[in-house]
């Protein structure tokens, strides 16, 4: 990778072309858990916006948005600026606007009337953001349609973040990750996409599925100051009724392994809809374990949606028998094809 690969890359002829900057951050002694994205599809004439907060209550603040950039080589919209200070080192992200705040998070499996019925309320963001290890390029991609160029790096967050008045300082770590070309969110079966990071351990990794081929899986691990590409990954998942209950993530490297053990927090049902079909992204808060290490962190959950059944959780999940789902009282997969 070269420097100028934090900065915008030549927009590709694909329709679908996207180039994202996402930016996960934590403060373990707040208990705030977030992330923001913002993506520019180019050829689409509009972008993609995204504020996540988890709470230290429970609560989820969700904003979403889908721009128009003024200028295709800055990373300015959808009221997210994000200034590259010194490439791979430090990055600068502002956001001014508003969110809304669910004390039920799975009031957004239906988001039409989750929205409406709650108060928007304004929202700033400040983060700096510093390099706590070397970027690491990879990918689940396998088809050329699904993120084919993307890096991760572990960083240092501190800031301020004010959330309808209530005041939040960030200091603590997290994960970026930038990726570029094709993306379409209905391209896999299901992955899962998991990360954490504190000051001596870091790690994220993925499980892709498409149709026809095998799993993919790829991250890495950095433990103590060193990195390890990981190509093996198994993610074990016990479901609660609707939400992750427990998981056990193994990364096996060329020469290590780990196992990592996650406690969820809150989580958040996010879909996207395409001629294709509905994508459900559950998006679940974790406090992550390895050893003494104790990491926040995030559990993303992809599913194509085939007649109301989430596709991993029937295909990854559950086929292990010690790590099946409950039987919900309610419906596993909540997103209707009919919505």
């Amino acid at each position: 990778m070269d420097p100028n690969d934090d900065f915008p890359h030549a927009i590709g002829p694909e329709s679908n072309f996207n180039e994202s900057m996402y930016y996960h951050f934590a403060d373990r002694t707040s208990g705030l858990n977030g992330f923001l994205r913002l993506a520019n599809r180019p050829n689409e004439g509009r972008g993609e916006r995204t504020l996540c907060l988890f709470h230290p209550d429970g609560a989820v603040s969700l904003s979403f948005d889908r721009p128009v950039f003024a200028d295709h080589a800055a990373y300015d919209a959808g009221g997210v600026r994000i200034d590259i200070r010194e490439p791979f080192r430090h990055h600068h992200i502002a956001f001014s606007g508003s969110t809304s705040v669910f004390p039920d998070p799975w009031a957004l499996e239906d988001p039409k009337r989750a929205f409406a019925s709650t108060e928007a309320v304004p929202c700033t963001l400040r983060l700096d953001a510093f390099a706590r290890s070397e970027p690491v390029e990879f990918s689940l991609d396998g088809g050329g349609d699904f993120v084919p160029h993307h890096y991760d790096q572990f960083m240092d967050y501190s800031g301020v973040l004010n959330v309808g008045g209530r005041e939040y300082l960030v200091d603590g770590q997290g994960m970026r990750d930038h990726s570029w070309g094709p993306r379409s969110w209905a391209a896999p079966r299901y992955y899962r996409w998991l990360f954490g990071a504190c000051e001596d351990f870091a790690f994220a990794a993925g499980v892709l599925a498409r149709d026809g081929v095998p799993n993919r899986a790829a991250g890495f691990v950095w433990d103590q100051g060193r990195v390890t590409h990981v190509d093996h990954v198994e993610v074990h998942t016990t479901w609660n009724e609707h939400a992750v209950a427990y998981l056990e993530v193994t990364l096996v490297g060329h020469d290590a392994s780990w196992t990592v053990t996650g406690a969820p927090g809150s989580s958040v049902p996010l879909r996207h809809r395409s001629p294709a079909g509905v994508t459900r992204i559950l998006e679940t808060s974790v406090l992550w374990s390895h050893g003494t290490s104790a990491m926040l962190g995030i559990a993303e959950y992809l599913d194509r949606m085939d007649d109301g059944v989430a596709l991993g959780v029937v295909e990854y999940d559950a086929p292990d028998v010690a790590h099946r789902p409950s039987v919900p009282p309610r419906p596993m997969n909540p997103i209707r094809q009919n919505r």
